[in-house]
């Protein structure tokens, strides 16, 4: 393993180690999911194995936030699609937009948890400004769980309703 393989690997927990010089991850679970290599790929694989069956029924992804930016950018670009950005009401941001991409999309709206459907709701208003619409969600779940002085990436949930 090199260096940086084993600085990325998940596998280990090792900031309970008064002598480790290595850095440790600062953030929340959902990041440290989408902040190595193996993490990244084993929840992108996973939403695009599901992703693919209905490959042509969407032209492209819808995502809020910088949250979202890191998965929907590489579901986009393995999938060959196109990605609208729609900025969270509080980002501070150097366009003049609130909202980025392209026009008249049929847009898969992909987010890591709906729960009272508020950001569905900026997305929607925020995307009739291109002529696009929402014509499915995609919503999707992981937890990076400490086992002992491992950490381990929890089963990964994604479910689809393309409406």
């Amino acid at each position: 393993m090199t260096e940086s393989q084993k600085k990325h690997d998940t596998t280990e927990n090792t900031s309970n180690n008064p002598e480790n010089t290595s850095p440790e991850h600062k953030g929340g679970d959902y990041e440290k999911c989408l902040l190595t290599p193996r993490a990244r790929h084993y929840v992108t694989q996973a939403i695009i194995d599901q992703l693919i069956e209905r490959h042509d029924e969407y032209d492209g992804f819808v995502i809020c936030g910088y949250s979202m930016a890191i998965i929907g950018s590489i579901l986009a670009d393995r999938l060959n699609k196109d990605l609208v950005i729609v900025r969270k009401n509080y980002d501070s941001y150097h366009s003049p937009s609130n909202v980025e991409g392209w026009t008249n999309q049929k847009l898969l709206f992909i987010d890591d948890m709906i729960f009272m459907g508020e950001t569905l709701e900026h997305v929607n208003r925020e995307i009739k400004q291109l002529s696009s619409k929402i014509v499915g969600i995609g919503v999707w779940r992981q937890q990076v769980e400490l086992v002992g002085k491992f950490e381990h990436i929890a089963p990964l949930w994604f479910k689809m309703c393309l409406l």
